[in-house]
């Protein structure tokens, strides 16, 4: 920092003296520049940085008035004092007003007054140096600041924009993800509609039923989307029908196996556990038969423990197993749903979610104007009903379209064309189920309405019945068995007629029994084919009829077994689902004596199995 001085005078022992006495200890100035002429003053201001200028008034060339003028010019910030000793005030006057003078001294001076005054305009210009070095501080340091926040601003707006970007990707994939999951259960659904239509239907109303009553409980969207996807695939178990130790051990023993029934839920546990994010969704698969009073399977849950999910399942299940008997699919009571849930409230169900559940259906009156969809076979179909479902052949030709408003003559057609074996499978339609009010003797029925469009069915005159065979040069035991047969009655033989049912539907089983019983037939019963293949070589079996889809081995397999092991066996397949490529290769089957779908007529079954006896009987011995 400079606290140079500069003395301009005329008299030589003028500036000595001031010369001396700035430089007494302690010294006012580290440089003393001294000058006898304006003009010289003026470079010396030009070249150093002078903190203050003494200067005298009456000077030849240039007077002390000009010189400070020009000095103010050359050195703004430089303390100015003026030396004089004439006290004319016009030269005072100018001196201070053109100079722009600080102090005003006069000769002869005194020393330490002269002394303060020049410490005091070197301190001065060394604070207004001061303040301008930090002016100049301040100002480049605020140009850095802004230039600092111009290029923080601008790495804010890059990373926000990154992480908008990120966030973007993590919401598609999340969104992807969703879809994923969507997918595979969609993709799980649709392997269970495959394998059993009715069990889709079923899945579908029970995911409804418990996305309805879940939206009056307080879950998040991660539970309820669990919840609905565990709905939707709660039977998913029933494809397997088996566990793997079940099947190592049927291998190793060689033989049949008791049928484990029920164990579904472990089984659809043991697929969903598998899938990434499925965990709560197995979960409640696997717990959705305990019961709230802790006697269910498989785990003896109790309560609160069971999951709320499979509580939810359970509840929205039984309600709708009940109101959708498969025992009479036609046939939608609404009523004994609600007995159901009133009887297994607080014992298999939970009572808060039994509640709930009335509650809904009372309020929001979903049980009288729900649109479901069931399924009935072609002798079940009737006038009015509305197809839910396109009608294809066998071949795959359409036949009636989804919507379609069955009339007694398109009824009549689809039964003719089933009779002949043209169509397999049962019939998809749709109805409003109506609750009559005060109906105490009976529960309350669907009623089916809608409208149509009628496809290209094949009119009356295009379809023959295949005839019936009729050999020449029959006994009178022949020709009494051709009576017999005439009136769907089983043939005589030397001992009763024995039908060995396999099939792993309990149900099924009980329906064929009392249909064959009733007409005449013994029958009996097996849930698998490996004791159905022990019976036969056991027992005197005259005919199987047999699912397609079983546990342990599978229908086709079974009857391939028989055709070896015991040829003069008839196998009738009984099935719900079956394409065209397997019907045609079980048709070719030597010891196939018919394929008839679910749900079977039971004269059709009878004549199918007489058909099979007659010609057992007719094969030479």
């Amino acid at each position: 920092m400079s606290d140079a001085v500069l003395v301009v005078d005329d008299e030589p022992h003028i500036l000595q003296a001031i010369k001396r006495l700035l430089r007494r200890d302690p010294p006012v100035a580290n440089e003393i520049h001294l000058t006898g002429n304006g003009p010289a003053a003026l470079e010396i201001l030009a070249q150093h940085n002078i903190a203050v200028i003494i200067c005298d008034q009456r000077m030849p060339g240039m007077t002390g008035a000009e010189v400070l003028a020009e000095s103010a010019k050359i050195r703004p910030d430089t303390f100015r004092i003026t030396l004089t000793g004439y006290t004319d005030l016009s030269a005072a006057q100018r001196s201070i007003n053109d100079g722009k003078v600080h102090h005003f001294l006069l000769k002869p001076w005194d020393d330490e007054h002269l002394r303060a005054v020049v410490c005091e305009g070197v301190r001065a210009h060394q604070m207004i140096q001061n303040n301008r070095r930090l002016e100049a501080l301040t100002r480049k340091q605020k140009a850095e600041l802004e230039e600092w926040n111009r290029k923080l601003e601008e790495q804010v707006h890059q990373r926000t924009e990154e992480l908008r970007a990120q966030n973007a990707d993590l919401l598609d994939l999340q969104r992807r993800l969703e879809q994923s999951l969507r997918d595979t259960v969609a993709v799980m659904a649709g392997m269970l509609e495959a394998y059993s239509p009715s069990l889709g239907i079923h899945s579908k109303r029970v995911a409804r039923l418990a996305c309805q009553l879940t939206s009056q409980l307080d879950l998040d969207e991660a539970e309820l989307r669990d919840l609905e996807f565990a709905a939707h695939l709660h039977d998913i178990g029933k494809i397997s029908r088996i566990t793997a130790d079940g099947v190592s051990q049927a291998r190793k023993a060689g033989g049949p196996r008791a049928h484990h029934h029920g164990r579904h839920p472990e089984a659809g546990y043991a697929i969903l556990s598998r899938v990434g994010g499925f965990e709560t969704i197995a979960r409640a698969v696997r717990h959705q038969h305990e019961r709230y009073d802790g006697s269910g399977y498989p785990d003896g849950l109790i309560g609160g423990k069971i999951p709320l999910a499979s509580r939810v399942i359970a509840v929205a299940n039984g309600y709708d197993k009940a109101v959708f008997s498969s025992a009479q699919p036609t046939q939608v009571s609404r009523e004994a749903g609600r007995q159901a849930l009133l009887e297994g409230q607080g014992t298999s169900f939970d009572p808060t979610l039994v509640t709930m559940l009335l509650e809904y259906l009372d309020n929001i009156g979903a049980d009288t104007a729900e649109d479901v969809e069931i399924e009935v076979s072609p002798k079940q179909i009737s006038d009015g009903m509305i197809l839910s479902r396109d009608l294809h052949n066998i071949d795959g030709v359409l036949l009636l379209k989804a919507g379609t408003l069955l009339t007694k003559q398109l009824i009549e057609r689809v039964r003719i064309l089933s009779d002949v074996s043209l169509m397999l499978g049962p019939v998809f339609v749709r109805c409003i189920a109506n609750t009559p009010a005060n109906n105490t003797q009976e529960p309350p029925v669907a009623s089916v309405e809608a409208h149509c469009e009628v496809g290209d069915v094949p009119q009356r005159d295009d379809i023959t019945r295949p005839p019936i065979e009729r050999p020449t040069g029959l006994s009178a035991d022949s020709l009494d068995d051709q009576k017999r047969i005439s009136r769907n009655e089983p043939p005589r033989l030397q001992h009763q007629i024995k039908v060995l049912i396999v099939d792993d539907d309990p149900f099924v089983c009980n329906a064929l029994k009392r249909d064959l019983r009733r007409a005449g037939f013994e029958a009996v019963a097996t849930n698998n084919g490996w004791d159905a293949l022990n019976q036969v070589t056991t027992q005197n079996i005259d005919v199987v009829v047999t699912d397609l889809m079983m546990p342990r081995i599978s229908g086709e397999e079974l009857v391939e077994r028989l055709g070896r092991s015991a040829p003069d066996v008839a196998c009738i397949i009984l099935t719900g689902n079956a394409s065209k490529q397997r019907v045609v290769r079980l048709v070719n089957a030597p010891n196939v004596a018919g394929i008839l779908a679910k749900p079977w007529d039971s004269q059709r079954l009878v004549a199918t199995l007489t058909a099979a006896i007659r010609d057992r009987k007719r094969k030479p011995a």
